[in-house]
């Protein structure tokens, strides 16, 4: 029978052997009154020795714990003596030959005395290194984590769709002027504006279902205990198999109120452009009506200095004769004026027609030919550079070249012909256009004011009222460009104006094929030419 039980004994010990191998779990007896200690091999593997290489000296053991965790052990061990406590456990630092610091578990039991003195311990360790690292890295995350969230201005929580939210950082309870109990689970909702929490329940329930980001913009009250704008967003994240949504709200109430303030500024504008465009409108027709008006009693007036002239003849005295000449004189004059009034009113005449693709090479070109006998009886030269294509009314463009192609053959120089080049100078964001003259040129009084409406300039053909260039002028300013003058007098005028670019996908729609080539064709006649592109 003994026999038998030392073979089960021998193999319970053998089994024992290989699970503590497996487990990685050394064992040792730990004789408190002698001061030594039993150990088996897998504990001297855990301490990094080789097996039968230890002493059974306490010392020996002790000697290898690190010096801040042998104080602790020793600490601790005084009040499990103190305590009478057999049941203990502890976490402690070993230093070992070959891999360094090592973490290991104790987990013992304290046998006493009957004089209730300690005399024997027995326990195992076990090495928790990973898990011990895995705990401090996560430990430091943690801290990372609540730094960068405590630090940063929106407010991050996290939301458990079962219990509502978990986690949410210092600068919300701060922000909000609440306690961080009051917010947790459910409470959330109580800083909500009352009209906003349906929909924002609505929009969690809709995100959590389909998975899908959340976000939402919603009132919140705030320290002040007034409501701001905030814009929500979360995200959802896995977290230990269970989907937890990550999210962040930031305080939007100064963009908002921007925005409605931009929208009121938008319909403002729009109401002022329609009663501006409803005014535009009245007054042109009022132009209309009012040159009309003022043409019959200047048709009579001239009727009756012709009747006059007529029927008295040679028997008018001189000097009236005189007077009927400057009468008539100030009805012509006069005349002019009301129709160039009518002119500049009809100048939006066809702003009605929508901005589109142009070639301002075809636009030039058909102006020539428009001008082809004023161009023939001065003589002058037409040079070109090729033009670019642009985004603008059509028809008013060619007004702007045609009014700025005039203007340079009126104010010529009688002893030299008139050129004038035509060219375009790409910006980063518009076209700048040159119209250039070797003419007469502007006085350093007169370059702030040409554009101006009746702005005259004395030219070869006497005083000029000066509405053409006031024309071009409020085209080129309705198409978003600018014009200006850079001029010496006696030696000619460059007149400059911008317009905007076109985006390259615009440029590449269908335009009319036209080229510097046409531009040439269009002037192709004596005196005439363009410049080599």
């Amino acid at each position: 029978m003994l026999p038998q039980m030392n073979n089960n004994l021998a193999n319970d010990r053998e089994i024992l052997e290989l699970a503590s191998q497996e487990a990685e779990i050394g064992a040792f007896n730990w004789w408190i009154e002698r001061g030594t200690i039993d150990a088996t091999p897998e504990l001297e593997r855990l301490w990094g020795l080789e097996p039968g290489a230890s002493e059974p000296n306490q010392d020996f053991w002790r000697s290898r714990i690190i010096e801040t965790d042998k104080l602790r052990l020793e600490a601790v061990y005084a009040e499990w003596k103190a305590n009478r406590q057999e049941d203990c456990a502890l976490d402690f630092r070993i230093a070992t030959p070959n891999a360094g610091e090592k973490w290991l578990h104790l987990r013992a039991k304290l046998h006493y005395s009957p004089a209730c003195q300690p005399v024997r311990m027995t326990g195992i360790n076990m090495d928790i290194t990973a898990r011990r690292q895995a705990e401090e890295a996560l430990r430091k995350s943690k801290i990372w984590f609540n730094t960068l969230a405590d630090n940063i201005p929106e407010m991050v929580y996290l939301y458990d769709p079962s219990c509502g939210i978990t986690f949410f950082n210092k600068r919300t309870a701060d922000y909000l002027g609440v306690s961080p109990e009051s917010l947790t689970g459910r409470g959330y909702l109580a800083v909500f504006h009352p009209d906003d929490v349906p929909k924002t329940i609505e929009a969690i329930k809709e995100a959590v279902a389909t998975g899908k980001q959340y976000m939402r913009r919603h009132r919140v009250r705030v320290a002040d205990g007034s409501y701001h704008w905030f814009q929500g967003r979360a995200v959802p994240v896995d977290i230990d198999g269970s989907t937890k949504w990550f999210g962040v709200t930031s305080d939007i109430d100064d963009m908002v109120r921007l925005e409605d303030d931009l929208r009121q500024k938008a319909e403002d504008l729009l109401r002022a452009n329609e009663r501006l465009a409803q005014s535009n409108l009245d007054l042109q027709r009022f132009a209309t009506v009012v040159a009309h008006d003022l043409h019959t009693p200047l048709s009579t007036i001239s009727s009756v200095i012709y009747a006059l002239c007529e029927q008295c003849g040679q028997n008018l005295d001189p000097q009236v004769q005189e007077y009927l000449g400057f009468l008539e004189k100030s009805v012509a004059r006069m005349r002019a004026l009301v129709d160039a009034v009518l002119e500049y009113s009809k100048a939006d005449r066809n702003a009605g027609n929508p901005p589109a693709l142009v070639d301002c090479n075809q636009i030039l070109a058909n102006t020539i030919e428009d001008l082809r006998s004023e161009i023939h009886n001065s003589g002058a030269v037409i040079t070109v550079d090729p033009l670019p294509t642009v985004v603008a009314n059509g028809a008013q463009l060619a007004e702007v070249f045609q009014n700025l192609v005039r203007n340079a053959i009126h104010h010529r120089r009688l002893e030299v012909s008139p050129k004038i080049h035509l060219s375009a100078i790409e910006g980063e964001h518009a076209w700048t256009f040159s119209v250039e003259d070797n003419g007469v040129g502007i006085d350093a009084k007169d370059v702030n004011g040409i554009f101006e409406i009746f702005h005259s300039m004395k030219s070869q053909n006497g005083n000029r009222l000066g509405i053409g260039l006031a024309i071009c002028k409020k085209v080129i300013e309705k198409h978003g460009g600018r014009t200006w003058v850079e001029s010496v007098p006696d030696k000619g005028s460059r007149i400059r104006f911008t317009l905007p670019k076109v985006a390259p996908q615009r440029a590449r729609m269908g335009t009319a094929d036209c080229s510097a080539a046409k531009v040439e064709r269009a002037h192709a006649s004596p005196g005439m030419r363009t410049a080599s592109g």
